[in-house]
């Protein structure tokens, strides 16, 4: 499993700003609600996109 790694201060600002990750190519995606899961990307149009705290929750945010 990849993690993306951040730190806790780009999380929070990731979570706070309504923003989510493609898991699938790695871009960031606005307008995403924390809990967001298999949202669709805007850039690959894959259904990989998920808010922060669901990244975190699923284990796929590692600190650094």
């Amino acid at each position: 499993m990849d993690y993306i790694e951040m730190t806790e201060e780009e999380f929070m600002d990731l979570d706070n700003s309504y923003m989510g990750i493609c898991l699938s190519c790695g871009e960031h995606a606005h307008g995403v609600e924390p809990d967001a899961r298999n949202y669709t990307c805007e850039s690959c149009d894959a259904p990989e996109v998920y808010g922060a705290a669901e990244l975190l929750i699923m284990g796929r945010i590692e600190f650094v």
